[in-house]
């Protein structure tokens, strides 16, 4: 009896222990995954980047992407959630350039007159090889200007969208391009839509908002959209756009030989003279301005003196480049003005530059 007393006692005492070492076992490795989990936050949260012999900033490097020291294959698996490795993140990049570079007149045409810039920009930076290269690089450096730009790529393509439901698909493409850019001539503001202040402001009398806006205004809300501006510019609608705005630019004999194209440069030559009269613009343009004239200027000084940095001069032949742009910069401006996190991204990589540059 004592004896089988004895032997289950053993049997319990060598369950115990097997379950004791299994929770021993679980808890190194729990212990080792928090320490390798805290190593990598360690160098990647806040990753110092020596940019110059002397200088060096701290990158908001986020995407946590691989390992600077030796790891094993359990390690990436055990922390891939943490996220997106630099080769991954390259090839998101890569597939958003693709979508823009996707993207015809015609569809550009169609959306919004904000965005429609934004994105002409966005496509004449593509083609600068500097300025590509430095966005590939920055792009997975930048935690701000990642998701800045990730945010831009979603709301263009919901632009597209849009604007493709917003034409009509027998407009052909000349027609649609030439209404659109009529459109931006004319929507002072921006907003995406002519209202009488609009027409008032590029110079218009009178008689001729009343005029405009009686034939063009289709549901008498007092302003002008993309849809009832098209359907008036291409189409069959009758008045034609370009017939109303003729008559109320010229005398009736002139005014029967203007062109749709003659039109647009005349608007867009009254638009320019209100552009050039004292816009505050937004509260931030002062400080893009700055910048601006701060890559500008610095061009020359590094043409004599080169930085030792690779680094730091990619992102400034990139910025270079850039700057001679005028549709890159318009679009620059734009997104430092109403993206916050590309004006944050903005504001890191101007402190990292200046910082390296001495200036």
């Amino acid at each position: 009896m004592n004896l089988a007393v004895a032997g289950c006692e053993m049997r319990m005492l060598a369950s115990q222990t097997t379950r004791w070492r299994r929770r021993n076992l679980a808890f190194k490795t729990l212990l080792a995954c928090v320490a390798a989990v805290y190593a990598k936050l360690h160098v990647h949260a806040s990753r110092t980047a020596t940019f110059t012999s002397g200088c060096s900033v701290t990158l908001l490097r986020s995407g946590f992407g691989s390992f600077p020291v030796r790891e094993t294959k359990r390690d990436r698996h055990v922390l891939h959630f943490f996220g997106p490795s630099s080769e991954e993140l390259q090839d998101k990049l890569d597939r958003h350039i693709v979508a823009v570079n996707s993207y015809t007149d015609r569809e550009v045409a169609c959306i919004l007159p904000k965005w429609r810039t934004l994105l002409i920009g966005i496509k004449a930076g593509l083609k600068l090889p500097s300025l590509l290269k430095a966005i590939h690089m920055l792009y997975v450096d930048i935690l701000p200007l990642r998701i800045g730009g990730d945010y831009i790529m979603n709301a263009t393509t919901e632009m597209i969208q849009e604007g493709n439901a917003r034409a009509k698909s027998t407009i052909p493409d000349a027609d649609l391009i030439l209404a659109s850019t009529l459109f931006d001539a004319l929507d002072v503001d921006s907003s995406g839509q002519i209202s009488e202040h609009n027409l008032r402001a590029i110079g218009f009398t009178p008689s001729a908002i009343t005029e405009i806006m009686d034939a063009l205004d289709a549901d008498g809300n007092h302003q002008i959209d993309m849809s009832e501006f098209f359907a008036h510019s291409v189409g069959d609608a009758e008045p034609d756009i370009f017939d109303v705005l003729g008559h109320n630019l010229a005398s009736a004999d002139i005014a029967e030989d203007l062109s749709a194209h003659d039109i647009q440069l005349i608007v867009s030559k009254m638009r320019s003279q209100i552009d050039s009269s004292g816009s505050t613009g937004s509260k931030y343009e002062a400080r893009f301005n700055k910048i601006l004239q701060f890559i500008i200027g610095l061009e020359p000084r590094l043409e004599k003196k080169p930085l030792s940095s690779q680094r730091v001069q990619t992102i400034l032949a990139g910025s270079f480049e850039a700057a001679k742009d005028p549709d890159v910069v318009t679009a620059l401006r734009f997104v430092y003005s109403e993206v916050r996190l590309i004006r944050i991204a903005g504001d890191l990589i101007y402190g990292i530059v200046t910082q390296c540059v001495g200036s």
